[in-house]
Parts: C-alpha cells; sequence; structure tokens
C-alpha cells in the first residue's frame, strides 16, 4: 500500500526538495550613494573656467571668419531716415561711402590706419566735432 501512496502523489517528494533549496534573489536592492555637494567657490571656479573656454572658442571663430571675408562693415553711423555712412573694408583697404535710400557714393578712399580722420579733411572745411 505504500507503493501505491506514492504512486499517487509523485509530486510530493519534489515538492518538499523544492521547499528545501534556497535561490539567491536575482535582483537586490542597493540605496545608492549620495551624491557629494559641490562648494559655491567650487560651483563659480566651474563656471567661469567654462566662460574661459568658451571666450576662446569665440575668439578663434571671429578670427577664422575674419580670414576668409574680403568685404566687411567696419562701423556705421545714422543721419537721419535712410541716410547714413559707413565705413567699409575690402582687400586690407578702407572706404568712407554715403548712403541714402536712393543711391551709394564714395566719400573717401582712407589710408591705413596710422592716420586720423580729420587729417583727410580739406583745410578749408571747419570740422566742430569733440575727440574722444
Amino acid at each position: 500500500m505504500s507503493a501505491r501512496k506514492s504512486r499517487q502523489n509523485p509530486g510530493a517528494k519534489f515538492s518538499s526538495q523544492l521547499k528545501s533549496l534556497t535561490v539567491p534573489p536575482v535582483i537586490t536592492l542597493v540605496e545608492p550613494a549620495p551624491l557629494p555637494r559641490p562648494s559655491v567657490g567650487k560651483l563659480i571656479e566651474t563656471g567661469l573656467e567654462r566662460l574661459r573656454s568658451s571666450w576662446k572658442w569665440l575668439q578663434q571663430r571671429s578670427k577664422q571668419q575674419n580670414r576668409t571675408k574680403k568685404l566687411r562693415v567696419c562701423e556705421t553711423a545714422q543721419l537721419g531716415e535712410k541716410r547714413f555712412v559707413a565705413l567699409i573694408q575690402a582687400d586690407g583697404e578702407r572706404f568712407l561711402i554715403g548712403a541714402t535710400g536712393t543711391s551709394i557714393s564714395l566719400l573717401a578712399t582712407l589710408p591705413s590706419r596710422g592716420k586720423k580722420f580729420r587729417s583727410l579733411l580739406p583745410k578749408d572745411i571747419p570740422f566742430e566735432a569733440d575727440e574722444r
């Protein structure tokens, strides 16, 4: 009869073996270590370093662009509605032009940067401007 009972419940032996096994959990929960809080001085130092590197990058980029440009507007001054004068540089030469809504005129060809603008004006024209 005992043989018959073991045949009727074949899973009982397997079940008892399974209960005796201990399986480690696959995922273990671990508390993450808290991140270190940087000091205010370190934050400022890091920010300033990033600003310096960004400034250097911008300077290098502008130098590269200036090398490739053949024509650039150095400065403009508005004289009224749709009227202005502009200092233009082309291939190392500088030109003073005047422009309105309908025309553009060459006012002067300027030499290198060594001379002042006042020295280019005719002597008989009074020029009353503050030098800065």
